[in-house]
């Protein structure tokens, strides 16, 4: 069995897995819905959110839980302790996600064409996952591989901006329904 330092199962979305989720993030998805289902500034929200970590580090059997799998467990939470509207309302959404553009570059074999591809694949397969925040990580250094080379030169900060605008003009990033914030880090 894995032993992971928060004791929580890997959490799997999509084809990543995520190590470290918190209770904010899903007390704020309770919060959520039970303002779908009419409760304004509901205060058990965090209290169930923390009693469905708990029962994943202590009762939880499993190394890995899908992110639907843990919505199923949430709603059944909520179903138990009276509130079947809430639980209703509860729609899977992803803790917040990062994605290494280095990573990317290297396996694309520092082929731009490919590299882009690659990029375009992952926001699109994250968006239908219930992914609502991204963070894109290491772009300078995805840039540098691409590029091979060592310093940065005018060549680079072109395709810098080229990954840039594809980012932010990218459908996903401005669609209402279901829409995926990106964050370029350096």
């Amino acid at each position: 069995m894995i032993c992971l330092a928060s004791h929580l199962p890997l959490l799997r979305v999509g084809r990543h897995d995520i190590a470290h989720y918190e209770v904010q993030w899903l007390e704020g998805v309770l919060q959520q819905a039970a303002r779908q289902a009419g409760h304004e500034a509901w205060w058990p929200a965090g209290d169930v959110a923390r009693g469905v970590l708990q029962f994943l580090r202590e009762r939880f059997q499993e190394n890995i839980i899908t992110l639907n799998d843990l919505f199923l467990k949430v709603s059944h939470t909520l179903r138990s302790i009276g509130f079947p509207e809430i639980a209703s309302a509860v729609r899977p959404e992803a803790p917040p996600l990062e994605l290494c553009l280095l990573e990317l570059a290297r396996e694309s074999q520092g082929l731009e064409l490919a590299f882009f591809q690659t990029l375009l694949r992952e926001l699109s397969e994250l968006r239908t996952t219930g992914t609502s925040r991204l963070e894109l990580l290491n772009l300078r250094a995805a840039v540098l591989h691409l590029r091979g080379g060592q310093e940065w030169s005018f060549s680079c900060r072109e395709l810098e901006e080229e990954i840039v605008l594809l980012t932010r003009s990218w459908p996903g990033h401005q669609d209402g329904v279901s829409r995926l914030d990106l964050i370029l880090s350096h």
